[in-house]
């Protein structure tokens, strides 16, 4: 890839992980649970599921800025595309882990 692409994925991969961790961080924060696709207000807990879903959030945009910035150290020995890669299946293993612990929430009450 020319630097220019590479510069444009990285602008778009901070501005996704600043969206993650600035959504994850209103969610958590002002217990945002109506923003959360699936929630519904007579079954599910409102704070222990904004806090489940603020915390995966931030967590993923943490993440995923930690994989850019690794990136950055030592992007002239790997192709940008195991990042993308890395990005995608953490973004996909932070959605399974709120699935199931939000199964698990709502099994217990």
């Amino acid at each position: 890839m020319d630097t220019t692409t590479i510069t444009s994925l990285i602008i778009i991969f901070i501005i996704v992980n600043g969206s993650l961790l600035l959504i994850g961080f209103l969610i958590k924060k002002y217990r945002l649970s109506e923003l959360i696709i699936g929630f519904n207000i007579n079954r599910d807990n409102k704070e222990k599921i904004s806090a489940l879903v603020g915390n995966n959030l931030m967590f993923a945009g943490l993440i995923s800025f930690i994989g850019e910035s690794i990136y950055f150290v030592v992007r002239n020995k790997i192709s940008y595309n195991y990042y993308i890669i890395y990005f995608l299946l953490t973004i996909l293993g932070l959605l399974l882990n709120i699935y199931i612990k939000w199964h698990e929430i709502r099994k217990r009450e």
